[in-house]
């Protein structure tokens, strides 16, 4: 979920309603891709393209991303000591 249009495409309008952690109940207006640039531990970049993000105007200023829509996607979990991340292929 984002609280920003920057960077989002091929969405369509929608109405639905999302309680979050706090349980608040916030709307989502659009749902599409959104390309953003995942920064690694090591400095580097690397721009990937997230399907079925959400538009979420009163999340601002935060994102929210969901671990378990990425597992669902056939991204593997790992970690190193205290620091987790997320693979598929060649990205990690």
């Amino acid at each position: 979920m984002t609280h920003s249009e920057d960077g989002m495409f091929d969405c369509k309008e929608i109405d639905s309603e999302i309680t979050i952690g706090n349980g608040l109940t916030v709307k989502a207006t659009k749902v599409g891709k959104k390309r953003v640039r995942v920064i690694q531990k090591d400095g580097s970049t690397q721009n990937i393209i997230l399907e079925g993000c959400k538009l979420v105007p009163d999340l601002a200023p935060f994102n929210l991303f969901s671990m378990t829509y990425a597992l669902d996607r056939d991204f593997k979990l790992g970690n190193d000591k205290r620091t987790m991340f997320l693979t598929k292929g060649d990205f990690k």
